[in-house]
């Protein structure tokens, strides 16, 4: 049976970060809202996004994650807004720093199965800067405790609004979460050849994500956790 999700998403940043607005992000995400089967059990986005709704607790230079109470406490997180190699940037200054950071993240040692990063360059392979791992997975890899795919992008990608409710569409047709995923990229930015989708997916001896699908997402219990490997995958949009 379909399980629950939660949306945070950022359409105005007002300078935040030096960021610029990416006003589809609220359609985007109210599109999977309105098409994905299942409940939701929160929407927060603009004023209402912070970045601790998805960082550990006692993690960070804050340390004030909130994960357990929000991330960790639905099946899906559906998050749009800006993104980089290192996190997701959400916004409102005073609220730990406006930016969801890999080192801060723990997921999946609640509830969470899947995180969906409609944002750019989060899965970036190859050049990240910053100071940061240049290979994603070394990056990434951590946030792995429980979790069983985080999705995105390798590159920048554009502010469409309708990515979000195609992903439902196909969920809601039983592709896998990977094949949902790939196809709502390429129908949104298939006109962009520098564009490129991408997935971490964790597997351990005993769990295969392989072929996730949101339809029995209440059967996927069990955790890869310890991973005994991760999968990188991107392909041109």
């Amino acid at each position: 049976m379909p399980g629950t999700f939660g949306l945070i998403w950022v359409a105005e940043y007002k300078g935040t970060l030096g960021l610029f607005d990416v006003p589809n992000c609220a359609p985007n995400a109210q599109g999977l809202s309105k098409g994905l089967s299942g409940t939701e059990k929160f929407n927060v986005g603009n004023d209402d996004a912070q970045d601790i709704y998805i960082e550990q607790h006692g993690i960070g230079v804050a340390s004030a994650g909130k994960d357990a109470q929000w991330a960790d406490t639905v099946d899906l997180v559906f998050f749009s807004g800006h993104g980089a190699p290192g996190g997701m940037a959400v916004r409102v200054a005073g609220k730990d720093d406006s930016y969801a950071k890999a080192s801060e993240i723990r997921l999946g040692d609640g509830q969470l199965k899947w995180l969906v990063v409609d944002g750019c360059e989060v899965l970036q392979h190859g050049s990240a800067g910053g100071g940061m791992p240049d290979n994603a997975l070394a990056r990434w890899r951590v946030i792995f405790t429980g979790l069983r795919q985080l999705l995105g992008f390798a590159t920048e990608c554009h502010d469409v609004a309708d990515r979000g409710s195609l992903f439902a569409q196909h969920l809601g047709a039983k592709l896998t979460m990977r094949e949902a995923w790939i196809k709502a990229c390429m129908e949104t930015e298939g006109h962009h050849a520098n564009v490129r989708y991408a997935y971490l997916r964790a597997k351990s001896d005993a769990v295969d994500t392989a072929n996730d699908k949101w339809d029995t997402a209440t059967l996927h219990s069990d955790k890869p956790s310890p991973a005994s490997g991760f999968v990188l995958g991107t392909g041109i949009c």
